[in-house]
């Protein structure tokens, strides 16, 4: 089955407060969370892949709202990371498009970078991560170091 093809799951409760929807998108798939503020798991499915820099707006606008169609209940806030937004014009873009298909709904935009490493499992004994990354490119430097503790 085509990961584009996974039916979203139905609203299991009714939702409690605030609906987050998260959005990781990179090259081979888009992982969409729906959740309450209690963590209520609304919707989870995957759709298909999402560079920034290689859909053009009208295939990234059809991305969206193919993700949005799919989901149980519109929701009150969003943060969306996908692979190619390294740039202000990157986050200007991505920012448009949630806009046009989630009018008036708040909006954080960042890097499937960032996004990785919020979602990933951290070690027990593990009290600082530090993770570092360089992006070069014709007339364009930009570098990140995140720390945790």
């Amino acid at each position: 089955m085509r990961l584009d093809t996974v039916p979203a799951k139905p609203v299991p409760d009714e939702p409690d407060g605030q609906i987050c929807l998260g959005i990781e998108g990179g090259g081979t798939r888009t992982t969409v969370l729906l959740a309450d503020e209690n963590d209520q798991v609304l919707a989870s499915f995957n759709a298909g892949p999402a560079n920034l820099r290689l859909m053009a707006p009208g295939d990234l606008q059809q991305h969206l709202r193919g993700i949005r169609d799919r989901l149980p209940v519109a929701p009150d806030r969003i943060g969306i990371g996908l692979a190619g937004v390294r740039l202000e014009a990157d986050h200007a873009r991505l920012r448009a498009a949630v806009a046009s298909v989630w009018p008036g709904t708040p909006c954080a935009t960042s890097d499937d970078l960032m996004t990785a490493l919020e979602a990933a499992d951290w070690l027990a004994e593990c009290d600082v991560q530090a993770v570092s990354y360089t992006h070069l490119r014709a007339h364009e430097t930009s570098s990140m170091i995140s720390y945790a503790v």
